[in-house]
């Protein structure tokens, strides 16, 4: 990759981070400041419940974050039963129904690194094609090391922005990375780490599935 897109892969990854950071910690603030002000009565224990939710809200993202968008420690490979996990906490957040098949023959195993970062990068761009619910389904198989991937989308309003598909589907250029659009480019390039593709399978109104193999 070259160093000018390097550098912007870096910036939009980290506005990207930022982004989804900034609103439980904002709420962490905001229910401080309704403690502050409301010590004494039903007010002041909302602002605590609101606190203590946003704060678990904010740590399990960095957690995830941490995985996804960092090193992940200095191992080169990944506990699967970590990575379900963080996906599962994610999931609950956004009230999103997650389905898993096929994770029973690898729940003990370890995975490479790339392929582990690219699972959980994969899920969070399946994740914002959801912003009004619905159910995803994961289905793991093949290679225990390298898996191949099939995400399915089921809603009343699956929504697949043109400039993710873009990425997803065609080479891309510097000039066509957005925050947007950042962590589909950051999952295309883990996939050819890991000798991958991702393709688009479907897209429609209820429904959206991307393979990995």
């Amino acid at each position: 990759m070259a160093e000018n897109q390097q550098t912007r892969f870096t910036e939009l990854l980290c506005s990207k981070l930022c982004h989804d950071l900034i609103g439980p910690i904002s709420a962490v603030i905001n229910g401080l400041e309704i403690i502050n002000e409301e010590k004494a009565n039903e007010l002041g224990e909302e602002g605590n419940k609101l606190v203590q939710r946003s704060a678990n809200q904010a740590a399990e993202r960095l957690a995830y974050f941490r995985m996804s968008l960092g090193s992940a420690g200095a191992d080169d490979k990944l506990q699967y039963d970590v990575l379900l996990d963080l996906i599962k906490k994610l999931a609950s957040e956004k009230e999103l129904e997650i389905g898993w098949f096929g994770v029973d023959n690898y729940i003990n195993s370890r995975i490479n690194k790339a392929s582990g970062k690219l699972l959980l990068n994969l899920v969070m761009v399946a994740f914002d094609c959801l912003p009004r619910g619905g159910q995803i389904n994961i289905k793991i198989s093949n290679d225990e090391d390298k898996p191949n991937l099939l995400i399915t989308l089921n809603s009343n309003n699956c929504v697949l922005h043109n400039e993710v598909e873009e990425i997803l589907e065609n080479e891309f250029s510097e000039s066509l990375l957005t925050a947007r659009n950042i962590l589909a480019a950051y999952s295309k390039q883990l996939a050819l780490t890991c000798s991958q593709d991702i393709t688009l399978q479907e897209k429609t109104r209820t429904c959206v599935v991307f393979k990995v193999a």
